[in-house]
């Protein structure tokens, strides 16, 4: 498989797997983007709201800790947020595109780049 794409399309599961992982991504990300916004609030002062160690808030920003629903709404009470949640409906468009096509007559493989993009609704 030489793509996202390939590897999307190549078993149901995959997709499964690429949808936990982007769920866990945004999750930490959100978290990240409130802690820097306003007076910008370290991992160690959010460890401390939540009376865990710096340790659990790193893991949580690296999406290595499994979070439930109950230590997200934790997470958002400390930061003084409210946690909102929608469904949208899945896509079978593979969300990746390319942003430099492979040129013709190179010798060599051409290197592509992948970026995110949006293609729901």
């Amino acid at each position: 498989m030489s793509t996202m794409k390939d590897w999307l399309e190549a078993d149901p599961e995959h997709h499964k797997l690429f949808e936990q992982e982007r769920l866990i991504v945004d999750v930490a990300e959100e978290i990240y983007a409130v802690m820097e916004r306003g007076e910008g609030m370290s991992r160690a002062g959010l460890a401390q709201r939540l009376g865990k160690s710096k340790a659990f808030v790193t893991q949580i920003l690296s999406g290595s800790r499994n979070l439930t629903l109950r230590t997200i709404a934790d997470i958002a009470g400390a930061l003084g947020q409210r946690v909102e949640i929608r469904l949208k409906p899945q896509v079978t468009e593979s969300p990746w595109m390319p942003i430099h096509a492979p040129q013709a007559g190179v010798q060599r493989p051409p290197m592509v780049v992948y970026q995110f993009r949006d293609v729901g609704p």
